[in-house]
């Protein structure tokens, strides 16, 4: 009997310390549960409106960045003004920082290791961080790092293939197509002018030579065509339309035809 006192004195010690993860006596359990500690004190609800602006500022510098990323790719981001995303990101974040200086003003219960507004303050870092990133990536890579390949339908195999293609496009040439003796230059598979049309092309080995040679034939482009084009206009709007590893060269409408046709990137000849 003795040991049985001693037993249950022992317990309701324990009870009273609150040992053993069971909540000491002067703190019952509620019907929500047990009484949270200091340090776990739940947000107020100031707190949680700021998680909420915060992830909308997040989000919207996320897409802003990722659309100055890959323009091309997701180019439905694009529908969007730039500057509605950053003024949604920017925005919002104010409103956050805002809200969490409310929250901790609010609140009333002292916090140890958990801080109000912290989730708030977080996200409109990112939403500040993102919107700065694609700020930057649209001031230095216009056109993204990541790229919608280009479609290339162009019939390089053989002249007589890329002559009719061009004349299906913009008109036969009534000049005929002739060689101006490119082929002598290494990496250059083919090259043919039109006369009449004042257009021409050239077809090199591979894309390594097309890089290599495309900026010198952008300078010569309108000195051949004051050479080999009959009454050339002086204020034509010159345009160099490039793909995988050929490039045509002509007027920008000319270009705008071929393009429909073969596909490949338009740049305009200043």
């Amino acid at each position: 009997m003795l040991l049985m006192a001693d037993g249950f004195e022992y317990l309701d010690d324990r009870l009273e310390d609150g040992a053993d993860g069971v909540p000491p006596v002067s703190y019952p359990p509620r019907r929500q549960g047990y009484r949270p500690s200091d340090g776990y004190a739940q947000p107020n609800v100031w707190s949680r409106f700021a998680a909420v602006t915060g992830l909308v500022s997040g989000l919207s510098g996320l897409a802003f960045m990722l659309h100055a990323l890959a323009p091309s790719k997701l180019s439905h981001l694009g529908k969007v003004a730039d500057s509605a995303w950053i003024g949604v990101s920017l925005g919002f974040a104010f409103l956050t920082l805002i809200l969490v200086i409310v929250a901790r003003h609010a609140d009333t219960v002292p916090r140890g290791r958990r801080r109000v507004g912290s989730t708030g303050i977080v996200l409109l870092l990112c939403g500040i961080l993102f919107t700065l990133g694609g700020v930057l990536a649209g001031n230095v890579i216009p056109q993204g790092v990541a790229k919608q390949p280009m479609p290339d339908h162009a019939p390089t195999a053989s002249v007589p293939s890329m002559n009719q293609g061009i004349d299906r496009a913009v008109q036969t040439c009534g000049s005929g197509w002739k060689d101006p003796g490119l082929q002598s230059y290494p990496g250059v598979s083919q090259a043919q002018y039109c006369k009449s049309n004042m257009m021409g092309y050239v077809v090199f080995n591979n894309p390594s030579f097309l890089s290599m040679y495309q900026p010198s034939i952008s300078g010569k482009i309108k000195d051949l065509i004051g050479q080999y084009g009959d009454k050339a206009p002086k204020d034509a709007d010159w345009s160099l339309l490039t793909g995988g590893k050929w490039l045509v060269f002509g007027t920008k409408d000319q270009m705008l035809k071929v393009q429909k046709q073969w596909g490949g990137t338009l740049t305009p000849i200043g």
